[in-house]
């Protein structure tokens, strides 16, 4: 039986083939640590969007009712998404997302995952 562990050159061979370059953008802040409204770009990483499921339960009196809502996700190889904050964006089909997190897989330094939430 094998031992399940991260692939690192599956995961560049699948981003090299079939992933898209994201740039991401930040606000730039002024002498005062505010934001100015004026955009710069922070990255521009190749990878994969993809999608996961969050399950949320609701608990009433009588019942409790599981929804499941997609989170965004880009999983990426550069070892610049670590760079990324909280509130960078990034445009994709003409919506802006905002990032929600940065999490290192398998604490390798090898493969990103940057969570996503859609700005409205």
């Amino acid at each position: 039986m094998k031992t399940p562990k991260l692939q690192a050159h599956k995961i560049k061979r699948m981003i090299d083939t079939l992933g898209l370059e994201y740039t991401f953008k930040r606000d730039q802040l002024d002498q005062y640590k505010e934001p100015t409204g004026e955009k710069t770009d922070v990255a521009n990483l190749k990878g994969i969007m993809h999608s996961s499921a969050n399950y949320v339960s609701k608990s009433a009196s009588d019942a409790t009712i599981i929804q499941s809502k997609q989170s965004p996700q880009i999983l990426t190889n550069d070892i610049t998404a670590k760079n990324l904050n909280i509130n960078d964006e990034v445009t994709i089909n003409n919506k802006i997302y905002k990032v929600s997190g940065v999490t290192d897989i398998d604490c390798l330094g090898l493969a990103f995952d940057i969570s996503l939430e859609v700005v409205l």
